[in-house]
């Protein structure tokens, strides 16, 4: 069975090219399977990257606010700006000088959020009782608030192992998506 999508006004000439590159997802998807795999195989190395790559884009993002900061001509915005790139610029530079810091402070942060994420959801479930599907929105806040309580009471010794295993998955279950997009983009005509 084929999918088909119809021609509208808007659609334009990249979009009708997609399905010709179908290919190209697959590549990709490869290779974030790849690097999945790898990932699993070397857990220290994953969260080590992890950290250098969270590191990095708050440098650039503190430099970035810094610069940003010197088009405002009032002075408390300007050292507002100015003080809070410069603060993040120095966590990102932490991140590089002292990378299980960092590791360590990040996996305590997912554990906060991922915690936060699963009474949410269970408090959603509860307000959507009326819906058939509401339990699975409880299991899953229900085993997202156990993975953030298994991270805090493991908390800081299963720093590298947190972090690497989520850029693991993370990387495998892209992989997996990004191959099978490109896959069904391949049956797509349109009409």
């Amino acid at each position: 069975m084929s999918n088909s999508l119809s021609t509208s006004a808007n659609f334009n000439l990249y979009e009708k090219n997609v399905p010709a590159k179908w290919i190209w997802y697959v590549i990709l998807g490869l290779t974030l399977l790849f690097f999945g795999f790898l990932s699993f195989g070397n857990l220290v190395i994953a969260a080590r990257a992890s950290v250098l790559y969270v590191g990095a884009f708050m440098v650039i993002g503190g430099i970035l606010q810094m610069t940003h900061s010197f088009r405002f001509k009032g002075w408390p915005r300007f050292i507002y700006l100015f003080l809070s790139g410069l603060i993040f610029t120095f966590a990102g530079i932490i991140a590089f000088i002292d990378p299980l810091l960092t590791a360590t402070m990040l996996t305590l942060a997912l554990s906060v959020a991922l915690m936060t994420s699963g009474l949410l959801r269970i408090w959603c479930s509860f307000e959507l009782q009326s819906s058939q599907n509401y339990i699975w929105l409880f299991l899953s806040g229900l085993m997202t608030l156990m993975a953030g309580i298994l991270c805090v009471f493991g908390w800081p010794n299963n720093t590298v192992l947190v972090l690497g295993l989520i850029l693991a998955f993370d990387l495998t279950l892209q992989g997996i998506y990004t191959i099978v997009l490109g896959l069904s983009l391949r049956s797509v005509k349109y009409v």
